[in-house]
């Protein structure tokens, strides 16, 4: 709401609501193709694939973690090309690409996968006002979400109750965020086990329309 006030819009006139997400049917979802041949830990990225997304980050992670596989799921596909070829030249050979993919398939991948990562960086010009819908779909496949702590996350996710959240743009946060969850994995990865409820109850479009229906009314 501040954002938007401070740039001339009438309080009277204002209304903000977090995004939502449909909940996802189980036995709707396809099995769609994991590219490793281990059963390492998944740990799976999905969104844009731009430079102020912090997959920076992500391929320094999977350089550090090789007891780990990264999956990072998204477009545009010339990035995808760059960032592929980048892990190959460094032999980072745990993590893949898959390039843009049907939204419809981002739940089945969400599904596979043991944590997910909700990484961008202060660059992001909309991040300290936006509501990502990234985070509600995360939250929708009750898989441990790993977040950047920036103030729009920590209104819907919570550290050690939810989720994992760290310092944005701090990568040894980050790694040793990982080391924690590796070094008590029970814990960490039934973090999210609760989450799909959470959507349902609150962070869902059915419940943000009946909220947005009522101010109008």
């Amino acid at each position: 709401n501040k954002f938007w006030i401070n740039n001339g819009m009438p309080l009277s006139k204002t209304f903000a609501f977090h995004d939502g997400t449909s909940l996802v049917d189980q036995p709707n979802l396809i099995d769609v193709d994991i590219p490793f041949g281990n059963k390492n830990l998944l740990v799976t990225y999905t969104g844009s694939l731009y430079i102020d997304r912090g997959l920076d980050r992500i391929i320094k992670l999977a350089k550090e973690f090789n007891n780990l596989n990264f999956l990072v799921v998204g477009g545009p596909n010339e990035n995808a090309i760059k960032f592929r070829k980048q892990c190959k030249a460094g032999c980072i050979n745990n993590i893949a690409f898959t390039g843009p993919v049907e939204h419809s398939l981002v739940a089945s991948y969400l599904s596979k996968s043991d944590i997910l990562l909700a990484l961008w960086s202060s660059k992001v010009p909309t991040i300290n006002y936006c509501s990502p819908l990234k985070v509600f779909e995360y939250m929708a496949s009750n898989k441990l979400i790993v977040a950047d702590g920036f103030m729009t996350i920590h209104e819907v996710l919570t550290h050690l109750e939810n989720a994992v959240v760290v310092e944005p743009d701090n990568y040894d946060a980050l790694k040793d965020a990982f080391n924690s969850i590796l070094k008590n994995k029970e814990f960490y990865l039934n973090l999210g086990k609760n989450n799909y409820n959470i959507v349902k109850s609150t962070y869902n479009w059915k419940k943000r329309s009946k909220l947005i229906l009522k101010k109008l009314t």
